[in-house]
């Protein structure tokens, strides 16, 4: 599997950070430092999302704790400094094809722009 992965087609990615401060608890009176598995600030590549529900994206990005990579769901507006760019690190690409299969042909640029461009509204809705 790796010689697939190092011959693949360019994979586009959202690549975002963590935010350094999040609210939290009821009606959100509590501050958190990043997030639980993300120390603020740490690189995240947004790999997925659901449209319909306009709130949770797919990130891989160094855990907090192991400081290995991990696919894991995120509110989308715990990300922040967003920007399309070509995955090029092996580690992500290889959870990238655990995530979408072998056969990936899901993250094309196209879709990273649309997700660069759609994802700021749904922060805006999350945050009111």
């Amino acid at each position: 599997m790796r010689a697939e992965i190092e011959n693949s087609l360019p994979i586009w990615a959202v690549v975002a950070n963590i935010v350094y401060e999040r609210k939290s608890g009821i009606e959100g009176k509590e501050i958190k430092i990043g997030t639980k598995n993300f120390n603020s600030g740490t690189k995240v590549y947004i790999i997925s999302w659901q449209p319909g529900l306009a709130e949770n994206i797919v990130v891989i990005g160094l855990e907090r704790r192991s400081k290995k990579f991990i696919t894991t769901y995120l509110r989308a507006d715990y990300v922040e400094n967003l920007r399309v760019k070509i995955v090029r690190n092996p580690f992500v690409v290889m959870k990238i094809y655990e995530f979408h299969g072998e056969k990936q042909t899901y993250l094309t640029e196209k879709l990273a722009n649309e997700m660069y461009t759609e994802i700021p509204s749904w922060q805006q809705k999350l945050r009111k």
